[in-house]
């Protein structure tokens, strides 16, 4: 029971450096009339709508159909233009009655963490909370999250569309396709693609697309409003392909383009067309190309300020050169390649997008993470790495904490060390450090500040020196080596020490070293690591709002200890602190705590009270977690007080929230806790249901040691009502 109610203790560190950084990044105010939200194709799109234009391609849609019914996987594959993601909507489209349809625009970043990410988001939209936060959380190892995928994939019918899948490097997405052609019969698969994927045979399905048949190129062509000339050669040449088709169409002298190209190649009809753009079509199409998904209009002003840009658009769209969905705009992949190929200034128009991106970032009220990888990526491109960097690093916690570590670490990978000088590296090896400690790859971090030590000692910062055996004291505290962990951290604070500047940091290792002296259970030399340098601390530190979250640490050594009358008097100076210094973050995790303490020491009207006061203030700043972490309090004293209609109704309070957030853990253990108070109030058929769901929850995670308690239980109720029954 301690456990539980510590959970909140334990965190509270991290919570601060989350909220205190925010408050530290914001931004200069940018005009909020900037068209949003923007699409990110690479970390996936919304399902594309019935397609315009979309000619033919019966006997195609009739296999896809027919094939769905006893297979898992359907490859739509050909060659570029051919038309598959044309197809591959209409598809879409149809069984949207039948399926919740899910569609993903993959791009040359796609990785599966980026796939489960946009998966995740998905499954909350259609009310299927079972996988938030699942995807996300490092310490589930990805095999094990394929396994949930595919549990509850066979649970409704759902179909899964990736598009572009050739640009995808990730083995691992392959192995994911490959585990679900032999594994999904309920759910399906469509991939979309240019190049062969090979998979199981007997549980896949792959059409090869042509381009029209010749009736329906000559239907095409006209509905793109090419009415005369010989329709009928002009198919043959391009062998129907409809991108082909399109580009000739909509040329003015259709007759001229098509004499003047010699083969059948796309991109020399593209090349033509491009050649006979006049010069601010040019300049548009080709700065267009550097942005790798659909953008609205105001990222064109970005590109190129004209007063007629929404004319030379709307030119360039009537000549099939640029597309319009939605109100944004985007580029064929194949005109992409081209335009880009002839862009100069490349760096100067990728700076552009990048502030594009930036500022509309800036008028949200809070950060999207997939813009600040796009503006990081612009950056990249123009070669500006330190600016790329440093937007990755600036933006490190909210990536890591909001599921993008995997995907920030595959950005890291891309900076070299001949673009970095050393201190940019060292930041590099330090951000990879930290997020290989938060998925529990403790030996890889050690690597990362190993590597971030050589640089340090080679350099001019003590205080870099100190940061680098810091990170490595940490890892080895994470690993569970705490021998190695207090020696780097001792070396770290000897140097930490020598330096008057950096002497302002030292509560974070007040705390580093108390943290690990807990883990090896030695309580006082803890709370001599925190009280010894105290009175240092606070003269020293110019942001003591900290020194809240030190209170709160040693306040915890004393709650371990069970000297409970000194927890309670470090809350309460941490209290002191946070008040003073108008810290709400210090507040609430001091009154959180002193709610802790008076629950254990079973003051329960006293530990209500505080409980309820942190209560409305963790929904203040919004956080879920701990609001669903004190209504579970909350019910637990409840239940103890015997006020079993209050305990109810915060459990179930603690319930909606888990269930909204998708912390499957913490609502089977609330599951439980309902069901034991109807055992104890004699509703058994109740008390049986809520057990039955708390098990289903724990075998779909994998917490097969929380079974037979609950099986027990089970096994006791059902016994009751059966005896009930035959007295009846």
């Amino acid at each position: 029971m301690i456990g539980i109610f510590l959970v909140i203790v334990v965190i509270a560190p991290i919570l601060y450096f989350i909220f205190s950084y925010r408050k530290k990044d914001e931004r200069g105010k940018v005009s909020t009339d900037l068209p949003l939200p923007f699409r990110i194709s690479s970390l996936g799109s919304e399902p594309i709508l019935d397609p315009p234009n979309f000619i033919g391609r019966e006997d195609e849609l009739f296999k896809l159909k027919e094939n769905l019914r006893y297979k898992s996987v359907i490859i739509i594959k050909g060659k570029e233009g051919v038309g598959k993601t044309s197809l591959g909507a209409k598809f879409c489209k149809e069984l949207s009655s039948d399926y919740s349809t899910f569609w993903y625009t993959a791009c040359e970043d796609t990785d599966i963490e980026g796939i489960f990410l946009k998966l995740n988001q998905f499954l909350e939209q259609k009310g299927d909370r079972f996988f938030s936060q699942i995807f996300i959380l490092p310490e589930i190892e990805i095999k094990g999250k394929i396994d949930l995928l595919i549990k509850r994939l066979e649970k409704k019918r759902y179909i899964l569309f990736i598009d572009n899948y050739h640009l995808i490097m990730d083995n691992r997405v392959f192995h994911m396709i490959d585990r679900f052609s032999k594994e999904l019969n309920v759910s399906k698969v469509v991939i979309i693609t240019s190049e062969k994927l090979t998979l199981a045979q007997d549980k896949i399905f792959e059409l090869e697309l042509q381009g029209f048949n010749l009736n329906d190129s000559i239907l095409f062509l006209k509905t793109c409003g090419l009415e005369k000339g010989d329709l009928e050669k002009i198919s043959n040449k391009f062998q129907g392909n409809p991108l082909a088709l399109k580009l000739i169409a909509s040329e003015k002298d259709a007759r001229s383009v098509f004499d003047e190209v010699s083969g059948r190649n796309i991109r020399d009809i593209i090349d033509i067309r491009y050649n006979r753009l006049n010069e601010d079509e040019r300049n548009l199409i080709s700065r267009l190309s550097v942005f790798n998904e659909e953008v609205p209009f105001e990222a064109c002003k970005y590109l190129y300020k004209r007063t007629n840009l929404l004319k030379i658009i709307k030119d360039l769209e009537s000549l099939a050169l640029i597309t319009e969905h939605n109100g944004n705009y985007s580029l064929h992949s194949e005109i992409r390649d081209l335009c880009y190929e002839k862009l100069f200034q490349k760096e100067r128009y990728h700076k552009a997008a990048a502030k594009y991106y930036g500022d509309a970032n800036a008028a949200l009220k809070e950060k999207r993470m997939e813009a600040v990888l796009e503006e990081s990526h612009h950056y990249f491109k123009a070669e500006d790495y330190s600016s790329s960097l440093d937007l990755l690093i600036s933006n490190l916690n909210q990536m890591v904490l909001g599921g993008y570590s995997s995907l920030l670490y595959a950005r890291l990978l891309k900076f070299k060390r001949s673009n970095l000088t050393d201190k940019e590296w060292l930041k590099v090896s330090q951000a990879k450090g930290e997020i290989n400690n938060f998925r529990g790859f403790f030996d890889e971090a050690i690597s990362n500040f190993t590597e971030m030590l050589r640089i340090a000692e080679n350099g001019k910062s003590r205080n870099d020196l100190s940061l680098s055996y810091h990170g490595l004291g940490s890892a080895y505290r994470l690993k569970g080596d705490l021998n190695q962990a207090i020696s780097y951290y001792e070396r770290s604070l000897r140097v930490f020490e020598e330096e008057e500047p950096i002497k302002r940091e030292s509560p974070v290792y007040r705390q580093s070293f108390g943290s690990v002296y807990k883990g090896r259970g030695r309580w006082d030399e803890g709370i001599r690591y925190y009280i010894g340098y105290r009175k240092r601390d606070f003269d020293l530190h110019e942001e003591s709002n900290i020194i809240a979250i030190i209170y709160a640490d040693l306040g915890l050594i004393y709650l371990k200890k069970g000297e409970f009358e000194q927890a309670i008097s470090c809350f309460e100076k941490g209290l002191d602190f946070s008040l003073k210094e108008e810290d709400l973050i210090g507040k609430v995790i001091s009154i959180t705590d002193l709610g802790v303490a008076y629950h254990l020491m079973e003051e329960y009207d006293r530990a209500i009270s505080y409980y309820e006061e942190s209560l409305s203030l963790w929904k203040e700043i919004g956080n879920v977690n701990r609001t669903g972490s004190i209504y579970n309090n909350l019910g637990t004293i409840y239940q103890n007080k015997r006020e079993m209609e209050q305990a109810i109704k915060n459990f179930e309070n603690s319930l909606e929230i888990w269930r909204r957030i998708g912390n499957l853990f913490e609502e089977a253990e609330v599951l439980r806790s309902l069901g034991a108070i109807y055992e104890k109030i004699g509703d058994y058929l109740k008390a049986i249901d809520y057990y039955k769901k708390s098990i289903e929850i724990f075998e779909n995670i994998g917490r097969e040691d929380e079974l037979p308690s609950l099986y027990e239980k089970i096994n006791i109720a059902t016994e009751i009502l059966e005896k009930e029954r035959k007295k009846g």
